[in-house]
């Protein structure tokens, strides 16, 4: 699935970003989000869209296109 937005959220020594995706996230049991040969760690969002998803750190990854393990 594709990456069509990157939303990043930082604040004093944290950061997350949050996907906006082109297809709602697959059911089932993940951690990780992966785009290329990089993997992201992926963290709870309360009240969550189901085409978005959220990683540890502040990332560009609008237009990429992305796996979940």
């Amino acid at each position: 699935m594709k990456v069509v937005k990157a939303l990043p959220i930082s604040g004093d020594g944290w950061g997350y970003t949050t996907l906006l995706l082109d297809e709602d996230i697959p059911s089932g049991k993940w951690t990780k989000v992966v785009a290329g040969d990089q993997e992201y760690e992926t963290v709870y969002m309360s009240g969550g869209r189901l085409d978005s998803v959220s990683v540890k750190g502040v990332h560009d990854l609008a237009g990429r296109q992305i796996t979940f393990s």
